[in-house]
């Protein structure tokens, strides 16, 4: 399986402040249950062009985080919104959600720290 956040692309980011990255992450794991569940919420009730703005917001905070596998996510559900094809959005969100789940639980274990040292 995909790591959750991309090693090379933190360092190009980041260099060697973990710091920084740490205090992205903490802002990303703060808002992201808000965010997911105002996705959700659109999902559910077939809200296309709110569906494309959360999903706009929160892949470009993934972006920001390196979370490459969550970001390529948010931009199916994005792109699907964009395309007004309701079930491609619906399905993609269900392992949208399931990426950030994972993601989240990863980074409360902070073994991300190892790609500073």
């Amino acid at each position: 399986m995909e790591s959750v956040f991309d090693k090379k692309m933190v360092r190009e980011i980041y260099e060697d402040d973990h710091e920084l990255f740490q205090e992205i992450i903490e802002m990303l794991i703060e808002r992201l249950p808000g965010d997911m569940d105002k996705l959700h919420q659109a999902v559910e009730n077939q809200q296309t062009e709110d569906v494309r703005k959360t999903a706009h917001q929160i892949r470009s905070s993934l972006v920001t985080a390196a979370a490459s596998p969550a970001a390529r996510l948010a931009g199916e559900v994005e792109d699907a919104a964009v395309a007004g094809k309701t079930s491609e959005y619906t399905g993609a969100f269900s392992a949208f959600s399931f990426e950030i789940k994972r993601l989240i639980t990863y980074a409360e274990t902070r073994e991300w720290l190892s790609y500073f040292v």
